[in-house]
């Protein structure tokens, strides 16, 4: 797939290299929405002459993600999601053939600071952040966005340009778990938003893989 091509996107997504091919490991198209990048370097961010360096930024998280030569604590949060998804502790192939399967975004269009405690200085709801959100799915047109955490959830109107979202409330897993789904219609198609918990906190694998199973969103 080409690259994103917007210059309301500063921090452009990962998009895998069987991002909607039958061979991932998603039935449709599915976007991973979630919500900020950090950096020691995030005063740079602003200096017009790095801006091209800093659009890549996500990319390079991935990669370094699957770089087991690179150690960092933060790697728990992305291993937690990918684990639900199998509903099994993951080695490293396992962890690129689910980035080879989707597309990465971080709605936040800002480096917000230095550690996740900075973000609550950040302003989700800002128009700026929701344009190039708009963006991505044009050109990527998901057919599932799975959405992390509620700063992402909280900011994402129930509009998207094409009429409000079709909500199914209180469907329920075999556990007996309810939970609601948002229908929103986008140009031609209609993308799925699907709400889980941020998986930097307290995050049941065996949910979200139920989850994923009663929503058919797993080949």
């Amino acid at each position: 797939m080409n690259p994103i091509n917007s210059s309301a996107i500063r921090i452009h997504p990962w998009i895998g290299s069987l991002y909607g091919h039958p061979k991932g490991i998603f039935r449709q198209k599915t976007l991973i929405l979630g919500g900020s990048h950090y950096s020691d370097e995030y005063e740079s961010f602003q200096t017009p002459e790095l801006q091209d360096e800093w659009a890549t930024f996500t990319n390079e998280v991935v990669e370094y993600y699957l770089d087991e030569k690179i150690p960092g604590r933060w790697k728990a949060t992305y291993s937690r999601f990918i684990n639900s998804v199998y509903d099994d502790s993951t080695c490293n192939d396992l962890r690129r053939a689910f980035f080879d399967s989707v597309a990465f975004y971080n709605y936040l269009q800002d480096i917000a600071g230095a550690s996740p405690t900075e973000a609550s200085n950040f302003d989700y709801s800002e128009d700026r952040h929701f344009a190039a959100f708009c963006e991505v799915i044009e050109q990527l047109r998901p057919k599932v966005v799975i959405s992390w955490g509620s700063k992402v959830w909280d900011a994402l109107p129930n509009d998207w340009g094409y009429g409000p979202a079709s909500v199914k409330k209180g469907l329920t897993l075999e556990t007996g778990t309810s939970f609601d789904i948002y229908d929103y219609p986008f140009a031609d198609c209609t993308i799925r938003l699907v709400g889980v918990r941020h998986p930097s906190t307290s995050f049941s694998r065996d949910f979200h893989h139920s989850l994923f199973r009663e929503l058919d969103l797993l080949s």
